[in-house]
């Protein structure tokens, strides 16, 4: 069942180099300058290369962080599932990414969940409904592993 078009729409990055998640407050695309996009997470600017960034914040220049988009999702306890996320129950675990799915014969860009070493799914609330968030991939990536 397709998601509806009304979700939240919010961001948050792992930050590579603090080992940290943070909540991202804005987020900005330069048109202006090839590729550019920035982050600013309460304090801190992150910006994806070396141009130059007017802000009165720190700034952390490169690839050290990696984007993560709130999926409308929640798991059976209420929990936000985010893109990164490991979610499961007893009989298995998987991660959340936006990946391509198969939708009534035809494939469609939305929500996956993907086991280490099992098939793709379409990650719905049917799915939801049964599992929780246990980690996310940056900071507990052993959670995937069989047990």
């Amino acid at each position: 069942m397709p998601m509806p078009n009304n979700r939240v729409i919010k961001f948050r990055i792992w930050d590579k180099e603090n080992k940290k998640i943070r909540q991202v407050n804005s987020l900005h695309l330069e048109t202006d300058r090839e590729g550019e996009w920035c982050v600013e997470c309460y304090g801190k600017s992150y910006v994806t290369n070396e141009g130059d960034r007017d802000a009165g914040i720190d700034v952390i220049r490169g690839h050290n962080f990696v984007l993560m988009q709130f999926t409308g999702l929640h798991d059976k306890n209420g929990v936000e599932v985010w893109e990164g996320d490991i979610v499961g129950s007893k009989e298995y675990r998987f991660s959340v990414y936006w990946g391509e799915a198969d939708y009534k014969s035809i494939k469609i860009k939305t929500w996956c969940a993907k086991a280490s070493d099992g098939p793709l799914y379409w990650l719905d609330e049917s799915i939801l409904e049964k599992c929780e968030v246990l980690g996310n991939l940056h900071q507990h990536p052993n959670l995937l592993e069989k047990t």
